[in-house]
């Protein structure tokens, strides 16, 4: 949540590029209150949707992937450690990600992977998810394409500078979880019938 929350700020930080408003469904104030919207989410993701100028940057995930193998199986989703409201919320935005509208809508979809977190490793990319198969943008490198993406002309160089405020919270943070507990890879090595010779925890580091 906190990544998702500082890559939001420099989404928010791109006002030269005509960003306004920038939804994040985590975000705890959709659940305030007896009428919150996590109480009838397929209407809240309909209606947000179907603007037709609304672009989705979807993070994609192992979380994300289960649901929506689960979702074109057509039976329910898993529970994870979410809370029920906020599962029940990636599940109606991933069933509606799922449909003609934008399947294949390279103008209104992109998919981003956390670069070196476990939770967003390849195999759960954007090729995975098959909505709009043949592109994938890696955080950290691809900051510039995403702001290509929003605004082809108006994207200037210093928008996703590593010295920008925005754009070094977000990379220390990127940093600081690729050392957290969460992140260690474990890795075995089998010499055939008599089975792992060592396992030992990995942790990936880019700098």
């Amino acid at each position: 949540k906190n990544l998702n929350r500082l890559f939001k700020n420099w989404l928010m930080s791109l006002t030269t590029l005509n960003v306004n408003d920038v939804t994040d469904i985590y975000d705890e104030k959709y659940s305030e209150g007896p009428d919150g919207i996590l109480k009838n989410p397929d209407t809240w993701v309909s209606n947000l949707l179907s603007d037709p100028e609304r672009r989705v940057i979807l993070v994609t995930s192992k979380l994300a992937y289960e649901c929506l193998v689960h979702i074109r199986k057509g039976v329910q989703p898993p529970r994870f450690a979410l809370d029920e409201g906020h599962s029940q919320m990636l599940f109606s935005i991933l069933k509606f990600l799922d449909s003609e509208m934008f399947r294949g809508n390279y103008r209104r979809l992109i998919c981003v992977r956390y670069e070196d977190l476990k939770i967003c490793s390849r195999k759960y990319g954007s090729e995975s998810f098959n909505i709009v198969p043949g592109t994938e943008y890696v955080l950290p490198p691809h900051l510039e394409d995403i702001a290509r993406w929003i605004h082809p002309i108006e994207a200037k160089p210093g928008l996703w500078a590593d010295h920008r405020q925005q754009v070094k919270q977000f990379f220390d943070a990127l940093r600081e979880y690729r050392h957290h507990e969460d992140n260690i890879f474990t890795v075995s090595f089998y010499d055939g019938e008599n089975g792992p010779l060592i396992q030992s925890d990995v942790k990936s580091e880019i700098y």
